[in-house]
Protein backbone atom coordinates (compact mmCIF):
# COMPACT_ATOMS: atom_id res chain seq x y z
CA UNK A 1 0.00 0.00 0.00
CA UNK A 2 1.20 3.31 -0.94
CA UNK A 3 1.35 6.07 1.76
CA UNK A 4 -0.43 9.53 0.99
CA UNK A 5 2.45 11.85 0.30
CA UNK A 6 1.26 16.20 0.19
CA UNK A 7 3.95 18.60 -1.01
CA UNK A 8 3.45 22.07 -0.93
CA UNK A 9 3.39 24.62 -3.45
CA UNK A 10 6.17 26.30 -1.81
CA UNK A 11 8.26 22.62 -2.00
CA UNK A 12 7.29 22.05 -6.27
CA UNK A 13 8.37 25.64 -6.87
CA UNK A 14 11.86 25.26 -4.30
CA UNK A 15 12.68 22.21 -6.58
CA UNK A 16 11.79 24.04 -9.64
CA UNK A 17 14.25 26.86 -8.91
CA UNK A 18 17.16 23.98 -8.14
CA UNK A 19 16.73 22.14 -11.38
CA UNK A 20 16.93 25.34 -13.35
CA UNK A 21 19.52 26.77 -11.47
CA UNK A 22 22.05 24.00 -11.96
CA UNK A 23 21.24 21.76 -9.02
CA UNK A 24 18.99 18.63 -10.17
CA UNK A 25 20.78 16.89 -7.93
CA UNK A 26 18.93 18.92 -5.34
CA UNK A 27 15.76 19.02 -6.43
CA UNK A 28 15.71 15.25 -7.14
CA UNK A 29 16.82 14.75 -3.27
CA UNK A 30 14.13 17.16 -1.54
CA UNK A 31 11.21 15.84 -3.95
CA UNK A 32 12.64 12.02 -2.61
CA UNK A 33 12.54 12.54 0.69
CA UNK A 34 8.93 12.79 0.49
CA UNK A 35 8.74 9.50 -0.52
CA UNK A 36 8.61 6.39 1.56
CA UNK A 37 10.27 3.51 -0.49
CA UNK A 38 9.05 -0.08 0.24
CA UNK A 39 10.14 -1.29 3.09
CA UNK A 40 11.82 -4.08 3.57
CA UNK A 41 11.50 -4.59 7.31
CA UNK A 42 10.36 -7.55 8.42
CA UNK A 43 6.81 -8.32 10.12
CA UNK A 44 7.57 -7.54 14.37
CA UNK A 45 6.94 -10.53 16.45
CA UNK A 46 3.85 -9.93 18.55
CA UNK A 47 4.67 -8.15 21.98
CA UNK A 48 7.92 -7.65 20.76
CA UNK A 49 9.12 -3.65 21.60
CA UNK A 50 10.40 -2.14 18.48
CA UNK A 51 13.74 -0.31 18.39
CA UNK A 52 15.24 1.46 15.76
CA UNK A 53 19.02 1.99 15.42
CA UNK A 54 19.97 4.64 12.70
CA UNK A 55 23.49 4.47 11.66
CA UNK A 56 25.28 7.56 12.01
CA UNK A 57 26.67 9.17 8.84
CA UNK A 58 26.95 7.19 5.65
CA UNK A 59 29.09 5.53 2.85
CA UNK A 60 30.80 9.01 1.50
CA UNK A 61 30.67 11.18 4.40
CA UNK A 62 31.84 8.25 7.22
CA UNK A 63 32.22 10.84 10.34
CA UNK A 64 35.09 11.07 12.04
CA UNK A 65 38.23 8.41 12.30
CA UNK A 66 39.42 6.46 15.50
CA UNK A 67 43.13 5.49 15.06
CA UNK A 68 44.73 2.74 15.98
CA UNK A 69 44.35 0.16 17.60
CA UNK A 70 40.46 0.72 16.35
CA UNK A 71 41.67 2.22 12.49
CA UNK A 72 37.59 2.48 11.69
CA UNK A 73 35.67 5.38 10.61
CA UNK A 74 32.09 6.31 12.70
CA UNK A 75 30.15 4.82 9.77
CA UNK A 76 32.28 1.64 9.67
CA UNK A 77 32.67 0.90 13.10
CA UNK A 78 28.85 1.65 14.07
CA UNK A 79 27.63 -0.09 11.22
CA UNK A 80 29.02 -3.56 12.08
CA UNK A 81 27.67 -2.99 15.86
CA UNK A 82 24.63 -2.24 14.11
CA UNK A 83 24.07 -5.22 12.85
CA UNK A 84 25.55 -7.67 15.31
CA UNK A 85 23.04 -5.86 18.18
CA UNK A 86 20.34 -6.67 15.06
CA UNK A 87 21.43 -10.30 15.31
CA UNK A 88 21.46 -10.09 19.39
CA UNK A 89 17.69 -8.85 18.99
CA UNK A 90 16.74 -12.16 16.70
CA UNK A 91 17.31 -14.04 20.26
CA UNK A 92 15.61 -11.52 22.43
CA UNK A 93 11.58 -12.20 22.41
CA UNK A 94 11.31 -8.73 23.94
CA UNK A 95 12.98 -6.87 21.49
CA UNK A 96 12.48 -6.22 17.52
CA UNK A 97 15.23 -4.00 16.66
CA UNK A 98 16.11 -2.85 12.94
CA UNK A 99 19.43 -1.00 11.24
CA UNK A 100 18.36 2.24 9.24
CA UNK A 101 20.78 3.66 6.90
CA UNK A 102 21.60 7.18 6.18
CA UNK A 103 21.71 7.67 2.14
CA UNK A 104 24.00 10.17 1.15
CA UNK A 105 21.95 12.16 -0.80
CA UNK A 106 23.11 15.92 -2.11
CA UNK A 107 21.64 17.97 0.95
CA UNK A 108 22.40 16.89 4.72
CA UNK A 109 18.36 18.00 5.10
CA UNK A 110 17.18 15.50 2.71
CA UNK A 111 19.53 12.88 4.02
CA UNK A 112 18.28 12.99 7.24
CA UNK A 113 14.28 13.60 6.28
CA UNK A 114 14.70 10.92 4.20
CA UNK A 115 15.96 7.89 6.52
CA UNK A 116 13.43 9.42 9.49
CA UNK A 117 10.55 8.52 7.26
CA UNK A 118 11.80 5.25 6.81
CA UNK A 119 12.10 5.07 10.52
CA UNK A 120 8.76 6.94 11.42
CA UNK A 121 6.85 4.40 8.95
CA UNK A 122 8.25 1.43 10.81
CA UNK A 123 7.14 3.21 14.25
CA UNK A 124 9.60 2.20 16.69
CA UNK A 125 8.83 2.72 20.18
CA UNK A 126 12.73 4.05 20.84
CA UNK A 127 15.14 5.23 18.31
CA UNK A 128 19.07 5.14 19.07
CA UNK A 129 21.64 6.90 16.23
CA UNK A 130 25.21 5.61 16.75
CA UNK A 131 28.04 7.93 16.81
CA UNK A 132 31.58 8.20 18.48
CA UNK A 133 32.73 11.61 19.68
CA UNK A 134 36.00 13.89 18.68
CA UNK A 135 36.50 15.81 21.53
CA UNK A 136 40.69 16.65 21.87
CA UNK A 137 41.36 13.89 24.27
CA UNK A 138 38.72 14.82 26.94
CA UNK A 139 37.43 11.89 27.07
CA UNK A 140 33.55 12.31 27.83
CA UNK A 141 30.96 10.44 27.44
CA UNK A 142 28.05 12.07 26.11
CA UNK A 143 24.38 11.65 24.68
CA UNK A 144 22.80 14.37 22.69
CA UNK A 145 18.67 14.60 23.22
CA UNK A 146 15.70 16.64 22.39
CA UNK A 147 15.27 19.37 24.84
CA UNK A 148 11.58 19.13 24.71
CA UNK A 149 11.48 15.13 25.21
CA UNK A 150 11.63 13.81 28.77
CA UNK A 151 11.03 10.46 27.24
CA UNK A 152 14.09 11.21 25.42
CA UNK A 153 15.71 12.30 28.17
CA UNK A 154 15.49 9.23 30.55
CA UNK A 155 16.96 7.39 27.48
CA UNK A 156 19.76 8.96 27.44
CA UNK A 157 20.31 9.19 30.97
CA UNK A 158 19.98 5.05 30.54
CA UNK A 159 22.81 5.10 28.00
CA UNK A 160 25.03 7.13 30.36
CA UNK A 161 24.99 4.65 33.08
CA UNK A 162 25.30 2.06 31.42
CA UNK A 163 28.46 3.09 29.14
CA UNK A 164 29.85 5.35 31.54
CA UNK A 165 30.33 2.37 33.68
CA UNK A 166 32.85 1.05 30.91
CA UNK A 167 33.95 4.54 29.76
CA UNK A 168 35.74 6.73 32.23
CA UNK A 169 35.51 9.96 31.87
CA UNK A 170 32.69 13.01 32.46
CA UNK A 171 29.08 12.12 31.88
CA UNK A 172 27.02 14.63 30.19
CA UNK A 173 23.33 15.06 28.80
CA UNK A 174 23.08 17.42 26.13
CA UNK A 175 19.54 19.06 25.23
CA UNK A 176 19.70 20.17 21.79
CA UNK A 177 17.02 22.45 19.43
CA UNK A 178 16.07 21.50 15.83
CA UNK A 179 18.70 24.08 15.02
CA UNK A 180 21.41 22.67 16.50
CA UNK A 181 24.09 20.41 15.54
CA UNK A 182 22.20 17.03 15.51
CA UNK A 183 19.02 18.96 16.13
CA UNK A 184 17.50 17.73 12.90
CA UNK A 185 17.80 14.02 13.32
CA UNK A 186 15.94 14.13 16.74
CA UNK A 187 12.93 16.43 15.95
CA UNK A 188 12.86 14.29 12.46
CA UNK A 189 12.15 11.08 14.82
CA UNK A 190 8.77 10.34 15.80
CA UNK A 191 9.72 8.29 18.99
CA UNK A 192 12.21 9.26 21.66
CA UNK A 193 15.44 9.45 20.31
CA UNK A 194 19.26 9.68 21.23
CA UNK A 195 22.58 10.19 19.37
CA UNK A 196 24.89 8.50 21.32
CA UNK A 197 28.61 9.41 21.58
CA UNK A 198 29.31 6.78 23.79
CA UNK A 199 33.01 7.04 23.35
CA UNK A 200 35.83 9.44 22.54
CA UNK A 201 37.96 8.57 19.57
CA UNK A 202 40.52 11.53 19.95
CA UNK A 203 41.45 9.55 23.70
CA UNK A 204 43.91 7.09 23.52
CA UNK A 205 42.24 5.12 27.19
CA UNK A 206 39.12 5.23 25.12
CA UNK A 207 40.15 4.00 21.87
CA UNK A 208 41.85 1.06 23.78
CA UNK A 209 38.72 0.10 25.55
CA UNK A 210 36.82 -0.21 22.28
CA UNK A 211 39.88 -2.27 20.61
CA UNK A 212 39.78 -4.76 23.90
CA UNK A 213 36.13 -4.96 24.09
CA UNK A 214 35.85 -5.38 20.12
CA UNK A 215 32.46 -4.93 17.78
CA UNK A 216 30.87 -7.96 19.84
CA UNK A 217 30.88 -6.85 23.14
CA UNK A 218 30.39 -3.15 22.50
CA UNK A 219 27.30 -4.25 20.53
CA UNK A 220 26.31 -6.35 23.93
CA UNK A 221 26.88 -3.36 25.93
CA UNK A 222 24.77 -0.84 23.83
CA UNK A 223 22.08 -3.62 23.49
CA UNK A 224 22.38 -3.53 27.43
CA UNK A 225 21.67 0.04 27.26
CA UNK A 226 18.68 -0.51 24.99
CA UNK A 227 16.71 -2.91 28.08
CA UNK A 228 17.71 -0.22 30.39
CA UNK A 229 16.24 2.57 28.72
CA UNK A 230 13.40 0.29 27.75
CA UNK A 231 12.22 -0.20 31.13
CA UNK A 232 12.02 3.59 32.03
CA UNK A 233 9.78 3.87 29.21
CA UNK A 234 5.80 2.98 28.90
CA UNK A 235 5.67 0.66 26.58
CA UNK A 236 1.92 1.52 25.99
Amino acid sequence: MSESVTISKRDIWTAIWLSENSLPGKAADMLRAFLVPESNVSKSTPGARKVAVVVGHNSKAPGAFAEGPVNASEYQLNGEVADLMAKLADDDEEIDLHVFRRQPLASYSAEILECYRRVNAWNPEMVIELHFNWLAGAGRVEMVVFRDSQAGEKVGQAFLDVCGAVFPGQRRLLSRRGSDRGGKSLVSAKAPCVLTECWDCSNSEHRAIVARLGANRLAMLYFTAIKRALSTLDPS
